[in-house]
């Protein structure tokens, strides 16, 4: 059973590798609309701002969730969400199931984005506001960085892990 799971979790990183070599960024429209309350807004601020501190910092670890030594993309949003007292769990599969779903159009800063294939979430990212994303994608794509959230032609849900 761990032999499936982790070649499983090796296909998936495989396939973001690929879509990284051959994809290209398709600019985005959208943008994050501002929440009603002062203090939710405050704290959507503060974990953009606290995601986007390890930009170009925290390489990419496949399983990794350690924020100085490396983190892949459920290990990163974690350990984001894990800084703010909030627990979405461990891997896309699980973070998916934990928050609330919402619309594109409901989407404000802070909120999760999965990326969908056919066996379901493969990659989760914060949205950090006008259509951009902080994530960790892949070993040969570097470390956390910023993308277009339409980066990839994936399908998307989104997702309200803050209960507001």
């Amino acid at each position: 059973e761990y032999d499936m799971a982790l070649e499983e979790l090796k296909e998936l990183e495989n396939a973001k590798l690929n879509e990284f070599e051959t994809n290209a960024s398709n600019p985005s429209n959208s943008s994050g609309s501002s929440s009603s309350s002062k203090h939710t807004s405050s704290k959507r601020e503060k974990i953009v701002d606290y995601a986007r501190s390890f930009v170009g910092k925290v390489k990419y670890v496949w399983g990794g969730t350690n924020l100085k030594t490396g983190v892949d993309c459920s290990g990163f949003t974690q350990q984001v969400y894990k800084h703010f007292k909030i627990d979405i769990t461990r891997t896309t599969y699980t973070q998916i199931k934990k928050c609330k779903p919402i619309t594109r159009k409901e989407l404000r800063k802070g909120d999760l984005v999965f990326y969908m294939n056919s066996s379901g979430p493969h990659h989760v990212a914060i949205y950090i506001g006008d259509g951009k994303i902080v994530h960790a994608w892949c070993t040969k794509c570097g470390p956390v960085t910023e993308s277009k959230m339409d980066y990839s032609s994936d399908s998307r849900k989104y997702a309200n892990c803050l209960g507001d």
